[in-house]
């Protein structure tokens, strides 16, 4: 019926849209293959789409990354001294090239390895997991994946046996064996990672201090001997993370709690600490600066949330050059970043609403942004789109910042941070943020001014930022975007003090016309 409705409706357009209509219904009794067919003669007609094309071309994408035979290619190896190319099915990339060609997505076809990290995610986000028709095993493996899609992995067997088994696979390492990728409880779903960040993981995840005992044994945490004497603790994951990484996350978790940690929890947060600073030792400077390729987090980034300067000391004096360095998937430089951290913790709900409704706070950069199924025009259409909304309605608060009883505590040690970070930085000005919709910028001077933290101001301008630099404005009629004008706007009266008290002489006073005002 519906397929001899498009006929008569749109018979010009039939080959396009009946094709279109049959994919859905072959779908939806678990035929993936025919689908595929279906979905390549409707691209051949693809003329006749109309402003449907966008939504079609989204699926038509995700249903090629999602068919693909062999998902497991997704990254074997990622090393920051070599380039690899995407792995995506040539099904795929066609449907991507196309879009890309004619501006329904952002990212080149080198960052389309990103959407196949979310293989699952992206097919549920253009199709109904409840769109499957009762088909028994095809049912049961579709709501499988659509579960995997939602972060909830779907393991085989009982739990505690799984964990059980990997425990002992770790034992049974060799000399020959330690450097050789694993997957948790060896599932095809799971990604390739060093078996000291499979270790790292269980530890935290389940509170086994056998696991921990396991990587300090390892790590000649124990008895001042490493076990293999060729271990290799830069072997990186196929999401782009190290050991190192893996070892600073798992300590930043119970230290954002650590207030309410027992006995042990607090033990195995020292552990970590420890394993980390090992590690830190152990790493080998260029693999310092590996970044996540689905979150774009550097080790130094989950340093500065861990809110512990011995650790972000630890990584540069390793030998990180943070000068040009930009970390998280904002892609900001440290100082900044530290600021952002700084700014959102002296009002976490605030900072959480204007994430999701105000483009213009909340300093995210959209070129990086992997929200499987997000094209060009969501973004320029919402302000995050619906996707990234939800995301963030997901994300608490408490998962973000940590227990609120932290905050007091994390502020005082991220200053810290920040402090070091300002010293340890060449050019304060070199780093500008932009906001390519608002057509705003902000150096860290210019951000900071809205923490209203005098000290963190007085040694940016002590160690060369500008108070006087020029930066572009979202419009032309607005208050002038200049230090002192930051500092009414924001009330910003400690720093404004501050800077009229110490440096009377680098402050001047800007005419404005009053035509410009407001």
């Amino acid at each position: 019926m519906l397929v001899t409705d498009i006929k008569n409706v749109a018979p010009q357009a039939q080959d396009f849209y009946c094709n279109w209509a049959r994919a859905y219904i072959e779908l939806a009794k678990g035929n993936v293959a025919g689908t595929q067919n279906l979905y390549k003669k409707a691209f051949e007609a693809r003329r006749f789409a109309g402003r449907y094309f966008e939504l079609f071309i989204k699926q038509a994408f995700a249903l090629a990354v999602y068919a693909d035979s062999n998902p497991n290619t997704v990254r074997e190896s990622i090393d920051p001294a070599k380039n690899s190319t995407s792995p995506l099915p040539k099904e795929a990339k066609k449907y991507w090239n196309y879009g890309y060609a004619v501006g329904i997505f952002d990212k080149s076809t080198e960052d389309t390895h990103l959407e196949y990290f979310n293989r699952f995610k992206n097919f549920y986000s253009v199709f109904s997991g409840d769109m499957f028709f009762e088909h028994g095993k095809k049912k049961v493996n579709a709501m499988t994946n659509f579960l995997n899609s939602m972060g909830i992995d779907v393991i085989k067997g009982d739990f505690e046996t799984n964990v059980e088994k990997d425990y002992q696979r770790l034992c049974a390492l060799t000399s020959q064996t330690i450097n050789h990728r694993v997957r948790m409880f060896d599932s095809e779903n799971q990604h390739k990672i060093s078996p000291i960040s499979l270790a790292l993981y269980h530890a935290s995840q389940f509170s086994d201090r056998r696991f921990i005992e396991l990587l300090k044994d390892w790590l000649g945490l124990s008895d001042g001997k490493l076990k293999f004497d060729a271990i290799d603790v830069n072997i990186v994951s196929d999401a782009g993370v190290t050991p190192v990484s893996a070892a600073i996350v798992q300590y930043k978790l119970l230290r954002l709690k650590e207030n309410l940690l027992d006995k042990k929890a607090l033990q195995n947060m020292k552990d970590f600490k420890q394993i980390a600073l090992k590690l830190i030792k152990m790493t080998s400077r260029e693999y310092l600066n590996v970044e996540s390729k689905k979150t774009f987090r550097h080790p130094l980034q989950e340093a500065i949330e861990s809110y512990d300067i011995e650790l972000v000391r630890a990584i540069i004096e390793r030998g990180l050059d943070i000068n040009g360095l930009t970390i998280s998937a904002d892609a900001c430089s440290p100082v900044y970043y530290t600021l952002l951290r700084i700014k959102a913790l002296q009002n976490p709900s605030r900072t959480i609403a204007n994430m999701k409704t105000e483009t213009s706070l909340s300093n995210m950069n959209w070129d990086k942004l992997n929200v499987p199924g997000m094209t060009t025009a969501d973004k320029k259409n919402s302000e995050l789109g619906t996707d990234t909304q939800e995301m963030f309605d997901k994300m608490s608060l408490y998962q973000i910042f940590g227990n609120p009883e932290t905050y007091e505590t994390q502020l005082k040690e991220l200053k810290n941070v920040c402090l070091y970070l300002i010293g340890k930085t060449a050019n304060q000005d070199e780093f500008i943020l932009r906001n390519k919709f608002t057509n705003e910028s902000w150096t860290s001077l210019y951000y900071a001014v809205e923490t209203d933290d005098a000290d963190i101001c007085r040694k940016l301008i002590e160690k060369g930022a500008n108070p006087n630099l020029y930066l572009p404005m979202a419009n032309e009629s607005s208050i002038p975007n200049t230090f002192l004008y930051r500092c009414i706007e924001f009330k910003a009266w400690k720093v404004l003090e501050m800077y009229l008290t110490e440096y009377a002489d680098v402050a001047k006073v800007i005419e404005i016309h009053l035509s410009r005002l407001p």
